[in-house]
């Protein structure tokens, strides 16, 4: 056979100039050297971690971008240094996961450790370090990615439909002013509802989002996407983030399951998720609640239905979930329950009524 039978192709590995000999028959090479065929092979292996790291580094990227925009408006104000400083705070930390997201590009990307070095003017131990953690990062990330893919089982308790159509309520009276005009007052999903609840107890508590982070076995960029509204935490995770703020995790376990739009009703979850929403509104004073419905309730029935010491007809307590700016459709199912007979149907199957007898922290 002459060197005219042979054919030259180029080299499949990427980057590679070299040409490949190809005979015209038996099996065809893709790679100039059996080098340059595992110097291929180990790169496409990595390649979706490769990918996983960059996709981080774009979100980091765009959460920075929408911390200083939020930073900005605080600057522009200049009645909000706290929370201004606060969100100067943790752009800065948002830029050190960057960098730790660049360098792992870089070495990625075959980039020499040394010229990353003089680029950030840090010795080869901050640079491992970086790698390190932002290697940590991206475990922690995957994890939660993995916890957030299984679906919980649910608890749910079905509600018998009424047999005729149930009549709208009638409107509560209030004060000097005819009935309290709800529709003026906005309201959250209940998704935002819980994202607020545990940005309270954030703020409350003092913790960082490392710290909590910590405590959750997540990321501290993961904590700040739950704590803004931008993801829905799993419920262990939520649970963690509780417990790390000295909280009752089922007082939010029926946020929780609202924001996942679970059907979940049980007696003792109607207070326990008038007492969530009040968390979420950053515990507004009672007199602030009667305002806001027309002085329609007093401070004693916001105060036992918040306590749980007391329930009341479904138009009282939708007029309450109305002034902590939650959603009544979303509470209505909690109220059934917890009025319900044992064995028989809700109190909205049988058109208005008063609130059930029952004893002081029966439900909660």
């Amino acid at each position: 056979m002459t060197g005219s039978d042979q054919t030259a192709a180029r080299c499949s590995r990427p980057g590679c100039t070299k040409t490949v000999s190809q005979k015209p028959t038996g099996r065809r090479r893709q790679y100039c050297s059996d080098e340059c065929g595992r110097r291929y092979r180990k790169y496409h292996q990595s390649a979706p971690k490769l990918q996983d790291n960059d996709r981080y580094a774009v979100e980091i990227f765009e959460s920075i971008q929408q911390r200083t925009r939020m930073t900005g408006g605080f600057v522009h104000a200049g009645d909000q240094p706290l929370e201004a400083i606060q969100a100067a705070r943790a752009i800065i930390s948002e830029w050190e996961h960057l960098v730790a997201a660049l360098v792992q590009q870089g070495y990625d990307r075959k980039l020499k450790p040394a010229q990353m070095r003089e680029a950030l003017n840090m010795s080869q131990d901050s640079l491992t370090r970086l790698r390190k953690a932002n290697a940590r990062r991206l475990d922690d990330r995957a994890q939660v990615h993995r916890a957030a893919s299984v679906t919980p089982p649910t608890r749910v308790v079905r509600i018998p439909a009424p047999r005729h159509p149930e009549p709208a309520p009638a409107p509560l009276p209030a004060a000097e002013g005819g009935s309290p005009d709800l529709s003026t007052l906005s309201t959250t999903t209940p998704a935002a509802t819980l994202s607020k609840a545990l940005s309270q107890l954030q703020r409350e508590t003092g913790l960082t989002f490392t710290a909590l982070g910590d405590a959750a076995g997540v990321s501290r960029s993961y904590i700040s996407r739950v704590l803004t509204g931008e993801r829905t935490p799993s419920w262990k995770v939520t649970r963690l983030i509780v417990e790390a703020c000295g909280a009752d995790p089922d007082e939010l376990r029926p946020l929780w399951d609202a924001a996942r739009g679970y059907r979940v009703a049980q007696p003792s979850s109607l207070h326990a998720a008038l007492r969530g929403m009040h968390l979420a509104a950053g515990h507004v004073d009672t007199a602030e609640l009667c305002a806001r419905t027309g002085n329609a309730l007093t401070g004693e029935e916001v105060t036992g239905l918040l306590h749980g010491t007391r329930t009341a007809d479904w138009p009282t307590v939708s007029t309450l979930v109305a002034a902590l700016r939650g959603q009544p459709d979303t509470i209505r199912p909690l109220w059934q329950a917890a009025t319900a007979p044992a064995g028989g149907p809700g109190l909205s199957d049988r058109g208005g009524v008063t609130a059930s007898s029952m004893p002081a922290g029966a439900m909660g």
